[in-house]
């Protein structure tokens, strides 16, 4: 292990940071001198405390902005960590300084601090706080101001007040995109659908409205058309999303295809399955509107939505287009193939995933997709396809139930997964990725261990491990290099330590796990643990 790793460093991170350096030195007179463009690349980029300081700026040249307050605090707490009591005192010196604001003696600049106060506390869903601090600014046209107030009241049962208030800003002008935004959300859930029918009628406001609403008026309406326009994911992805998205499953794919040796009959059923995943995955959203399934903030709704709303139909998606192609055609040639199709399902499904509005090439985002989210889908249908191997190979009777038992096992991994990430419960979201990495080499180990073709596969899975890990290692640098060209190499650096930090750490882990088979010979491998028990 430990030469694994100095070769792991010789070859990744040693030329990482040389490459870090080449581009700091070839673009270091890329700046924006426009502040605004300055701000725009720094959040673009993920670069909150750039923004923060560029905000900070441009209240000094004009204190009474408003919009330059949203932005400043708003970019504070788009920081990592800042919203969680670890950042207390950086939190408390923010609300110390507009609370001194909110005190002055002077109507305009108390108002900015009520209102500062408010914001911030509405960004932290502190509501009641919010509302007692919106409440006591006096200048009732101060922009932004009744819009905020037309969010925070339906937070505190305040129904009435909150359309008056969104009406109000919508007269004003100003923020009218946010309040269509939250009048449509305000209709929706109070189910008064003909006003919210009338506002989405208006011109104005027909980009305002969430996606999820249109989609909903869309199929009240029978505008059948109109909703598969909006249901469809790859509707807004960007030119470097698409980049990424490909490039890792180019990546993966090809991992994939030479596991057990290149077999061209196996390329075309792979080609076949991966198309039906990427199609699959199109009924995500149709089928999360049918079944009208939703969080409520509570714990045990939410992992029950996790698990049984998301991990269900995200599973069942993924594994159909492996079923429908084993049963017609009978694919399966080898046990591998039930792990090596099952990935290439998923694989295609993590691919329309990564084509989501926002799925920008910035630091963190294509890192977390390549290895996060690709290898969490892997793992989970593997586990299911798992079961349906097990029960033909070992069981060999009552296929049915190890194949449901491994479903909902899958289902509700899938569902932890989620409900942790969503929680931000970061250790234990960290010990389920440890986990699935493991359980994916194991899978792939005992599959290898019952399929016939097996020449010195141990050190073959070795090599065809180091192809992974060294490719994702240079798609996440090409990231950077992206990032760099893009928003200038002071927003890429910004947090490309700690990214780089977990991406390479993530990699040592896939290259231990998936690297290091002990194939033997026709010997089932427990899946808690790498130890062989009788033969088949």
């Amino acid at each position: 292990m430990v030469q694994t790793l100095k070769k792991f460093s010789l070859r990744v991170i040693v030329p990482s940071v040389f490459l870090i350096i080449l581009v700091n030195v070839l673009l270091s007179g890329h700046s924006e001198s426009n502040p605004q463009k300055r701000i725009e690349a720094a959040l673009a980029s993920g670069n909150g405390a750039v923004a923060k300081a560029e905000y900070r700026k441009l209240i000094q040249d004009d204190f009474f902005k408003v919009e330059y307050h949203r932005g400043y605090i708003a970019s504070h707490l788009s920081q990592p960590g800042r919203r969680s009591a670890l950042y207390q005192k950086d939190n408390q010196e923010m609300i110390e300084g507009y609370r001194r604001y909110a005190s002055s003696s002077t109507p305009e600049v108390s108002d900015i601090g009520h209102y500062g106060l408010g914001y911030f506390y509405s960004l932290q869903t502190a509501y009641e706080h919010a509302r007692e601090n919106f409440e006591q600014v006096r200048n009732t046209q101060l922009p932004y101001l009744n819009n905020s107030l037309g969010a925070v009241y339906p937070r505190t049962g305040r129904l009435d007040l909150a359309r008056q208030h969104l009406d109000r800003q919508i007269q004003l002008g100003g923020d009218v995109a946010g309040a269509y935004s939250n009048l449509a959300q305000l209709y929706y859930a109070a189910k008064q659908y003909s006003e919210l029918k009338e506002i989405a009628a208006r011109p104005e406001a027909r980009n305002s409205i969430p996606r999820d609403i249109r989609r909903f008026l869309a199929l009240r309406e029978g505008r059948y058309a109109d909703y598969v326009r909006e249901a469809m994911a790859f509707r807004g992805a960007t030119a470097y999303g698409l980049l990424g998205a490909a490039l890792v499953l180019g990546v993966w794919f090809i991992y994939l295809q030479q596991i057990d040796g290149f077999e061209p009959k196996r390329l075309l059923y792979s080609g076949i399955i991966l198309a039906g995943g990427m199609i699959f995955s199109c009924f995500l959203v149709p089928l999360y509107d049918a079944f009208g399934l939703h969080r409520d903030g509570t714990h045990l709704n939410d992992l029950l939505y996790y698990v049984l709303a998301v991990g269900l139909i995200e599973e069942t998606l993924k594994v159909l287009p492996v079923l429908l192609v084993v049963g017609l055609i009978r694919a399966i040639d080898q046990p591998v193939d039930y792990i090596i199709y099952g990935s290439i399902s998923a694989l295609g499904f993590a691919f329309m995933e990564n084509l989501l509005p926002g799925a920008e090439w910035r630091p963190g985002i294509i890192s977390t997709r390549v290895l996060g989210a690709v290898i969490l889908h892997m793992t989970e249908t593997s586990l299911i396809m798992y079961g349906l191997f097990y029960s033909r190979y070992r069981a060999k009777k009552k296929p049915l139930r190890y194949f449901l038992l491994a479903f909902g096992a899958a289902c509700v991994l899938h569902g932890f997964f989620d409900f942790s990430a969503a929680r931000g419960w970061g250790v234990l979201s960290f010990l389920i990725m440890i986990y699935c990495i493991r359980q994916y080499g194991i899978f792939i180990n005992g599959a290898l261990n019952l399929s016939e073709r097996n020449p010195d596969q141990s050190q073959r899975q070795f090599q065809l491990t180091e192809y992974l890990c060294y490719s994702l290692a240079a798609i996440i640098m090409l990231q950077y290099v992206v990032s760099a060209g893009k928003y200038g190499p002071s927003n890429a650096n910004s947090g490309f330590l700690w990214t780089a930090f977990f991406s390479y750490f993530w990699l040592c882990v896939i290259m231990v796990n998936l690297g290091t088979f002990n194939i033997r010979k026709r010997q089932w491998l427990p899946l808690l643990r790498r130890k062989t028990t009788a033969e088949m």
